[in-house]
């Protein structure tokens, strides 16, 4: 399949896709990101209040 019966495949006049992607998947997927990388930053925010010895680079296991 190449990518033009792709692209005509998926933006045909089937409605079903455009609920399927615009309303279901891409809100998860930004919500996803959005939790992962408010994580990651309260990960490094406590890390560096508490500066935990355990979690030094020093200590990883190579």
């Amino acid at each position: 399949m190449g990518l033009e019966q792709l692209y005509s495949y998926y933006i045909s006049s089937d409605e079903t896709f455009g609920v399927i992607f615009w309303d279901l998947r891409l809100p998860r997927l930004i919500a996803a990101a959005l939790i992962g990388a408010s994580l990651s930053i309260s990960g490094v925010v406590f890390q560096a209040m508490f500066q935990n010895p355990l979690v030094l680079a020093r200590f990883r296991c190579s």
